[in-house]
């Protein structure tokens, strides 16, 4: 569930329904364990190294982004 989990807060659904747990999951080898540690593990420790890039061209984006007038919220 953890990949989805930020799909579902975007699109701002107001319930989800689900069958299996990751335990049930993990039981037939479709194991998510990983990701899971990832987003509640301490932030100071990811499992995959993670560093920031072109910052002043980010910021960019995202001023435009705020400036479009027909943008989509999220």
């Amino acid at each position: 569930m953890p990949v989805c989990l930020g799909a579902i807060y975007l699109a701002r659904i107001d319930r989800v329904y689900y069958g299996n747990t990751r335990v049930d999951a993990a039981r037939i080898a479709f194991d998510d364990e990983f990701l899971h540690m990832e987003i509640v593990g301490p932030p100071e420790r990811p499992k995959i190294p993670m560093a920031r890039l072109l910052e002043a061209g980010a910021q960019e984006a995202l001023k435009a982004w705020k400036r479009k007038p027909d943008k989509i919220r999220y």
